[in-house]
């Protein structure tokens, strides 16, 4: 037990705690054995003492756990509870080998990283069918196990559809400002379906490039009040001209800034990737803020072509008519 905290010998006897996983600004994540299951699993205690407010989420987070399990790409959390030392822990299944999504991908073929955010995204639509929006999407979110499949973690702070979002005050912001969509940067009550679209637009551009969409993260939360809404995730081909510009144009659209530009759903961006993958390269619009930011649209070239007839045309028949 070296390493491990005197106060996790308040668990009750059913977990073995056996090491350190990772360590982050919201807690530890510990490997421990889950006795009753007779498997391994990941425990996840939260930083610091608990509050009401934590500890009703992480009671929601295993209550919403157990409405998502059986998908292979979800990892459920199915316990939680509050130690002798006023700290919250939560218990999930452990994903044997779990290399976070950012680190995954790098160096990845463009189609295998493509094929990792369509599993996110069939994930994130499994969810939604079943009421529940993840409303943190990021690379730290998506594990891909050592088969090589992605396996979506984390439902702290996801928003239950059927009852509302009692937990969240009118204008308050959660979730990770890398990756959050402008409307819930602005009210984290404000969202829907469509706002995890443009967290797997995010996912996305994270494979093409290798940098999130929008660096907030430097930024406090009012500088990124201020800024986000005046600005436009440049193209991922800026970044690697080598992209594809139907499936950047498909990135593109699912960072939209305005909801209603994005892909309906995650199921609907899923089945524009998996068409990509296809063979379908086929150009597609561009959301309207790159357009009035004078981007260069996938329809462009044919535009300029069109006109150049019609203008020869119109040469031709005047010097006729001469």
């Amino acid at each position: 037990m070296s390493g491990i905290p005197a106060e996790l010998g308040g668990l009750e006897p059913r977990y073995e705690v056996r090491r350190e996983l990772a360590r982050g600004g919201m807690g530890v994540v510990y490997e421990a054995f889950d006795r009753v299951r007779g498997a391994p699993c990941a425990l996840k205690l939260l930083e610091g003492q608990v509050r009401r407010t934590q500890a009703a989420r992480f009671r929601r987070e295993a209550m919403l756990g157990a409405r998502l399990a059986g998908h292979p790409g979800i990892v459920a959390p199915y316990d939680a509870g509050v130690l002798p030392s006023r700290r919250l822990y939560c218990v999930m299944e452990l994903v044997e080998g779990g290399v976070p999504f950012d680190r995954y991908v790098r160096g990845l073929p463009r189609e295998r990283a493509v094929r990792l955010v369509v599993e996110v995204a069939r994930a994130v639509a499994y969810a939604h069918e079943r009421g529940v929006v993840h409303r943190d999407l990021k690379p730290a979110n998506v594990l891909v196990d050592a088969q090589g499949r992605a396996r979506l973690t984390d439902f702290g702070v996801a928003k239950n559809l059927d009852e509302g979002d009692g937990l969240t005050a009118t204008g308050a912001v959660v979730g990770t400002l890398d990756f959050m969509p402008p409307e819930q940067l602005l009210d984290s009550k404000r969202v829907d379906e469509r706002s995890d679209v443009y967290g797997l637009g995010a996912l996305l551009y994270v494979a093409l490039t290798g940098r999130p969409p929008l660096p907030l993260q430097r930024l406090s939360l009012r500088e990124a009040l201020l800024e986000a809404p005046e600005l436009t995730v440049p193209s991922p081909r800026q970044h690697d001209p080598s992209i594809d510009r139907g499936l950047a144009t498909l990135c593109l659209r699912a960072l939209a800034r305005n909801p209603a530009e994005r892909h309906e759903g995650a199921l609907v961006f899923a089945r524009d990737l998996e068409a990509w993958l296809d063979g379908d390269r086929a150009p597609r619009p561009l959301p309207s803020e790159h357009r009035r930011s004078g981007e260069l649209s996938p329809f462009a070239p044919a535009l300029v072509l069109a006109a150049g007839l019609a203008v020869l045309g119109a040469l031709a028949l005047f010097l006729w008519l001469r």
